[in-house]
């Protein structure tokens, strides 16, 4: 989230992190990082009345006002599975706002959460939907 800003491109924002991960000492041909798809800095597609946005992901500089899910995806073949963690980023004037950070993580909190009622429950229990 720190290299989003007004004025960078998603193609730079992933070559930060590249050079950010590299630092820290990962070798990003193994491990984890062979199995994670950072499409792009992370910018998967526009949101705004539409979660899933015509258009694809933000092309060109960062302007303020631009809002985007950042989507990071980990494909485990031998388990059949993937996994896509994604926040929904404001882009401002100076810097981004992490609209989706308060979101449960950890995966006791997304199953507690996947127990509450939804809002189709609810509308369904009353006979509107």
């Amino acid at each position: 989230m720190s290299f989003y800003r007004a004025g960078i491109t998603c193609e730079e924002v992933n070559e930060k992190i590249k050079d950010f991960l590299k630092k820290k000492g990962y070798d990003l041909s193994k491990d984890v990082f062979k199995i994670m798809t950072l499409r792009g800095g992370g910018c998967s597609h526009y949101v705004s009345m539409a979660v899933y946005d015509v258009g694809g992901g933000p092309r060109g500089e960062l302007k303020p006002g631009i809002v985007f899910a950042c989507g990071i995806l980990a494909v485990l073949p031998n388990e059949n599975l993937g996994v896509r963690v994604e926040d929904t980023v404001l882009i401002t004037k100076d810097g981004c706002e992490n609209l989706t950070a308060d979101m449960p993580r950890e995966i006791g909190e997304i199953e507690a959460l996947m127990k509450q009622s939804s809002i189709i429950q609810v509308l369904k229990e009353k006979k509107l939907y």
